[in-house]
């Protein structure tokens, strides 16, 4: 049998294995009000995002604010906005938006959510949460 290659990018499933819990001092430096996403897996491993502004863009794309470099992550794949919550919303993306194991379009963010965007597995901090 032959298999014609299309070029598409293979679809990414939900990783719902465990995370470890976060080590100490990732949590340092951030402010009463301040949020960040905290990189479990992917190439960028334990490095930290804090999140400042109304909105933050997560993607391949050199402008986006937050820059995800690996062919699962849609060039503008993700959005976080902040008005009384934060919340984050796929924008439109081939492989989806997964929090807590779940593939969503848009959802209000709370401490310790689990969020996956391609291969990227972050979790999201809130100043003064217990981990």
């Amino acid at each position: 049998m032959d298999i014609e290659n299309t070029g598409a990018i293979p679809a990414v499933s939900s990783d719902t294995s465990p995370l470890p819990p976060i080590e100490d001092g990732l949590m340092d430096g951030l402010g009463k009000t301040e949020a960040a996403l905290l990189v479990r897996s992917g190439s960028q491993k334990n490095q930290r995002f804090i999140l400042s502004g109304k909105k933050i863009t997560l993607g391949r794309a050199d402008d986006c604010t937050i820059v995800l470099d690996d062919v699962t992550v849609s060039r503008l794949h993700a959005e976080i906005t902040k008005d009384n919550k934060w919340m984050i919303k796929d924008m439109k993306s081939l492989n989806g938006l997964y929090v807590n194991h779940e593939r969503v379009e848009s959802i209000n963010l709370e401490a310790g959510d689990d969020i996956q965007i391609g291969k990227y597995r972050f979790s999201f901090l809130l100043s003064g949460q217990n981990h």
